[in-house]
């Protein structure tokens, strides 16, 4: 067992910070199983080895067919350690019930990527409460993040992810404080520590999602603008996981 996993053989202070960390600050990012939150929580790996398969992700309480990422087109098999599935001009959809795990009033999204190249405009995840119209999109544009929920937006990140490391890019509303998404190097635990320059906020927007009325299609997964109109502006990465929750499990 590593230490990090146990306590008891750390000192006093290292035990104190342990207890501090939260399951998903914790967590050793290989078990699709998650932290603990599978009643809350869907995460999938990219790690279907063959091109043209579909993912099957776990956990938030849905049967396998509702947790199912369906490709558009075909994307190459997942390839590296960790696996890791390359998205350009192709893109997955999601069905109603696992884009409904976001139905409420906290929720949080996360994509861990590598070689993030994309330049243009695209989007990680749109979830649609009608044709050509949304209830909340995590997007890009020159790498800068975006987090809009209905009407309201935010400003972007104001720097760029790298194109060549592993980026985390995330989504949070907890409830309290404004609606916020971000971008980091390394895993995002706590919104405290990443710089300013590298997370935004939609001013006075909480991200309550609980009233929504779902479109039944039309939810999408690294696709431009969340159609599949424009496959050219797709989003260029290769991906490790995805997770949503209706948990805001990253601290402020």
């Amino acid at each position: 067992m590593s230490l990090i996993h146990n306590p008891n053989s750390m000192g006093l202070g290292r035990r104190r910070e342990f207890f501090r960390l939260s399951p998903w600050a914790l967590w050793d990012e290989t078990d699709e199983a998650g932290w603990g939150d599978s009643a809350n929580t869907f995460i999938v790996f990219m790690d279907e080895l063959n091109a043209g398969d579909n993912e099957i992700g776990q956990g938030a309480g849905l049967s396998e067919a509702n947790r199912t990422l369906t490709e558009f087109g075909e994307l190459p098999g997942a390839t590296g350690s960790p696996l890791t599935r390359a998205f350009d001009t192709e893109c997955m959809t999601m069905t109603q019930a696992c884009a409904e795990v976001t139905k409420s009033s906290t929720w949080c999204i996360v994509f861990k990527l590598l070689d993030f190249t994309e330049d243009e405009e695209g989007t990680f995840l749109k979830l649609s409460e009608g044709d050509n119209d949304f209830i909340l999109m995590l997007t890009n544009n020159a790498r800068r993040i975006q987090i809009r929920v209905d009407a309201g937006d935010s400003d972007y990140t104001s720097s760029a992810a790298p194109v060549s490391d592993v980026v985390y890019v995330a989504a949070q509303a907890d409830g309290v404080n404004d609606v916020i998404c971000g971008w980091s190097t390394s895993k995002i635990t706590k919104w405290a520590d990443i710089p300013s320059a590298q997370k935004a906020t939609i001013a006075g927007v909480k991200g309550d999602l609980s009233g929504e009325t779902y479109y039944g299609s039309q939810h999408y997964i690294c696709a431009y603008y969340g159609t599949t109109s424009n496959p050219a502006y797709n989003v260029t990465t290769k991906i490790q996981y995805i997770v949503i929750s209706k948990t805001a499990f990253i601290k402020a």
